[in-house]
């Protein structure tokens, strides 16, 4: 399925939940809206969720643009697949036919102590990312875990 035009979601009041209606996002995504109905006031632009110690928290990803020497910078303890989020977000954004910004992107993953693994970070970003842009409406509070392709299909996240 495809970020654009194919997503399954959920649209609660303010909140909208994304899914690939399959896996363990169905679960992830439950608990996300367990974390999210209570903060949807919060000012973070996507939220998702990680496994941590046996336990599922909740994850604040929030990205800025601002201007200066286009780079693209994931702050708040992610390994090496949420780093290499930025090639596979940029070549699905130019597969569907959305202009990446020429901007400095600074993502933030928070709580920053918490690490971050694997690449179910993909789809929250494109969509944090999309909302700065302002392709995705603002005052929406975003709940998503997924991985992108290279073409812009959504795929499972992580089993574990």
């Amino acid at each position: 399925m495809k970020i654009t035009d194919s997503l399954q979601h959920v649209i609660l009041p303010r909140v909208l939940i994304f899914s690939n209606g399959c896996g363990k996002g169905r679960t992830l995504c439950t608990y996300l809206w367990t974390f999210v109905a209570p903060l949807i006031e919060n000012s973070f632009l996507c939220f998702s969720a990680c496994i941590h110690e046996d336990k599922v928290l909740k994850i604040g990803v929030e990205v800025s643009l601002s201007r200066g020497l286009p780079y693209y910078q994931v702050v708040g303890l992610g390994d090496s697949a949420v780093k290499e989020s930025r090639e596979r977000i940029r070549q699905a954004f130019r597969n569907l036919g959305i202009n990446f910004p020429n901007k400095r992107i600074t993502v933030n993953l928070s709580p920053a102590w918490v690490s971050k693994k694997g690449s179910g970070f993909d789809l929250p970003i494109a969509l944090a990312l999309l909302q700065a842009m302002g392709i995705v409406p603002d005052g929406l509070v975003l709940a998503a875990m997924g991985e992108l392709s290279l073409t812009g299909d959504i795929r499972d996240g992580p089993e574990d």
